[in-house]
């Protein structure tokens, strides 16, 4: 079963913090990136300091002749501080780079050249959040190139990087539109689809008045993909918007729960159908404890309580105060739950699986806590 690294909080923060899914090795294919772990489409455009992290991606061929902006010396500064991992240097390269860009937007094709030819991802990465910062260049021009750029399977990283800044333009082109969905539905690898569910969701936070067409382009994922990891995140995008959900829509998750292997995901349907309609719920409900009399597994059993509590709440008392004896693991999280519920006020399903997965994480790491940059 692959390990999903992340951490569920309430609000608009539940999108911020997307599940990571790794293979053990995957190392060279590292998921959403920095800027899909960033809170979710904010309004502003602050600066924010590019993640230093080893670069991992596969050597890209070129899509088009390196220029002078390119080896000059404020990409040289970037690529320099990149390199040697200077979160300082980087701070000061990225707000020049800034900078310049603002007071030259005449030299618009060579940072779309830039973004065609560099092939270190993070030094990509800093010049296309810099050319974000430029007014001016929200255009026809930036839109068309990453359209193009989003289509090129050889370096997946700048899939994900052009698909956030998709999700960055101050409106919600058509044009960009669909070709988030035909990304969402035809790219070869799960986790550039990922990236475009992602935009799905960056535009949400930004256009509520388009979140109906919106929301029905995240239940045709729901509908049509077979990927664990992307039917994970719409599964958070549902767990979010649940109230919204049609009976249709939960019966469907309901049927999905039954079905359901991965225990990550499990957790997140279960969240979304906590505000299904009574029956549906009930049938849920009804569904998860006979799984957890039948378990033996003692995950599974974590699991299957998880599930039961994050859908039912107050309703799973006799059963957490029942599993809380005892210094197992599932006791603890029994105990950690029965804390949650005693505060008086009402729980949102997701701080259950937040707690779970804060003491699943090793101790003295970060797998579990992405935040903004």
């Amino acid at each position: 079963m692959k390990k999903a690294l992340f951490l569920i909080v309430p609000g608009a923060l539940l999108l911020a913090l997307v599940a990571l899914w790794r293979s053990p090795g995957k190392n060279d294919k590292s998921g959403a990136t920095p800027e899909q772990l960033s809170t979710v489409a904010s309004a502003s455009h602050a600066r924010r300091t590019p993640s230093l992290e080893k670069n991992e991606s596969p050597f890209a061929p070129n899509l088009g002749p390196r220029t002078a902006f390119l080896d000059g010396k404020l990409m040289q500064d970037v690529r320099s501080a990149v390199r040697t991992q200077n979160g300082v240097a980087l701070d000061r390269a990225f707000n020049a780079l800034v900078d310049h860009i603002r007071a030259h937007p005449e030299q618009e094709e060579e940072y779309l050249a830039g973004l065609r030819a560099e092939q270190e991802e993070y030094v990509l990465r800093t010049l296309a959040r810099a050319i974000s910062e430029s007014d001016a260049l929200w255009g026809d021009r930036l839109a068309q190139t990453a359209i193009d750029l989003v289509k090129d399977s050889s370096f997946q990283q700048r899939q994900h990087i052009m698909l956030h800044l998709m999700g960055q333009f101050p409106e919600m082109r058509d044009d960009l539109f669909q070709a988030v969905i035909e990304r969402s539905s035809q790219d070869p690898d799960s986790q550039v689809k990922t990236s475009a569910v992602v935009v799905f969701a960056d535009w949400m936070e930004t256009y509520p008045d388009r979140a109906e067409q919106l929301m029905g382009q995240v239940e045709r994922v729901f509908h049509t993909a077979t990927e664990e990891d992307v039917l994970g995140f719409t599964y958070q995008m549902l767990a979010m918007r649940k109230q919204e959900l049609s009976r249709e829509l939960h019966t469907a998750l309901n049927e999905r729960l039954k079905m359901e292997t991965e225990f990550i995901n499990g957790g997140l349907i279960a969240a979304a159908l906590s505000a299904a309609p009574d029956d549906i719920r009930q049938d849920a409900i009804a569904h998860l404890q006979k799984a957890r009399a039948e378990a033996t597994d003692p995950e599974m059993q974590r699991e299957l309580l998880l599930q039961l509590v994050a859908l039912s709440g107050e309703q799973a008392l006799p059963l957490l105060r029942e599993a809380s004896v005892g210094d197992s693991l599932l006791a603890q999280d029994a105990r950690d739950y029965l804390a949650l519920l005693s505060g008086g006020t009402s729980i949102e399903p997701e701080a259950f699986i937040m707690a779970k997965a804060v003491r699943d994480c090793p101790q003295g790491s970060s797998c579990s806590v992405h935040g903004s940059h």
